[in-house]
């Protein structure tokens, strides 16, 4: 059940970014999942189907009861959100990072560039519930430690 609660509360998070984030602008479904990094190239990120968690929305990890964050990815507008499940936070955001590293193959300067929201769940920390964390080493990121 909690884990069901996460996964809707980051659909909803993404959801709410979106259309904030969106202006005026109607949402169009994209043809495909190539996401621009901020540089010359682009990167073509292809979710596997087997995670599929709605509509247009896949998580990227599996959520165990030991999991300190999880993420999704959102195909409609190539978006992410990621949540830190588990204190320090601190820690969490580092694991997020180092993960997101290796799982998108994208340097420090790449992943500031993608729209990804990372936030926290108010039954981890209602402090910091509902802000955009950010990761660490991107413009705007909140001091965990």
């Amino acid at each position: 059940m909690k884990k069901i609660l996460i996964i809707g509360g980051l659909i909803v998070a993404g959801i709410v970014i979106v259309f904030l984030l969106s202006g005026d602008e109607p949402l169009s479904p994209s043809p495909d999942t190539t996401l621009p990094t901020g540089a010359d190239d682009t990167f073509d990120y292809k979710p596997n189907k087997a995670t599929k968690v709605a509509d247009q929305v896949y998580a990227l990890t599996n959520l165990e009861e030991d999991e300190t964050f999880s993420v999704v990815y959102y195909e409609f507008d190539g978006s992410y959100a990621a949540a830190l499940l588990k204190e320090p936070l601190g820690e969490s955001r580092q694991a997020l990072e180092d993960y997101l590293k290796v799982e998108l193959a994208l340097d420090e300067d790449e992943l500031c560039s993608l729209p990804l929201f990372v936030g926290v769940p108010e039954d981890v920390n209602s402090y910091f519930a509902g802000l955009d964390l950010k990761l660490s080493f991107c413009e705007g990121s909140i001091d965990l430690n």
